[in-house]
Order: C-alpha cells, then structure tokens, then sequence
C-alpha cells in the first residue's frame, strides 16, 4: 500500500467517526453494494452461483447482506 493509499484510508476513518448511526448504515450499505457489482463483475463462480440464487446485477440495490445465500468450502470446491 503505498502512503497515498494509507493517507487516504486514514482520513477515511476519521471522517466516519464524525457520522451518525444512520449516516454509517447507509455507508456500509453503499460499501457492500459495490463490492457485490465487483464480485458479480469479476467472479464467474459467484456470477454464477448468484444467479441460481436470483441474484444479478440490475437487483444489487434490493440485496442486504441478509439475502445473500450461505456459502461453504464444500461448495466453492
């Protein structure tokens, strides 16, 4: 990581602490939506695994970590 990165990260952190209780929701909601677009960008298993479950791109703002169904090694293998 170079010190840019973790300058910017620091601030990150800083910045959140100034937030609400609401505030940090919605943030960690606007985060996990756009790991979920990378995943299903970049992930053929979960693109496909998703998909079986219902789950696809043009859904991703509907979907709450709640939805997201459960996962194993059993199942990666």
């Amino acid at each position: 990581m170079s010190i840019f990165n973790l300058l910017r990260k620091i601030n990150s952190v800083k910045e959140a602490e100034k937030l609400s209780a609401e505030q940090i929701r919605l943030l960690q909601q606007k985060r996990f939506r756009k790991i979920l677009r990378h995943v299903l960008a970049k992930s053929r298993f979960y693109q496909r695994y998703y998909q079986e479950h219902g789950i696809t791109t043009d859904k991703v703002d509907e979907i709450g970590l709640q939805d997201l169904p459960p996962i194993n090694k059993s199942i990666m293998m």
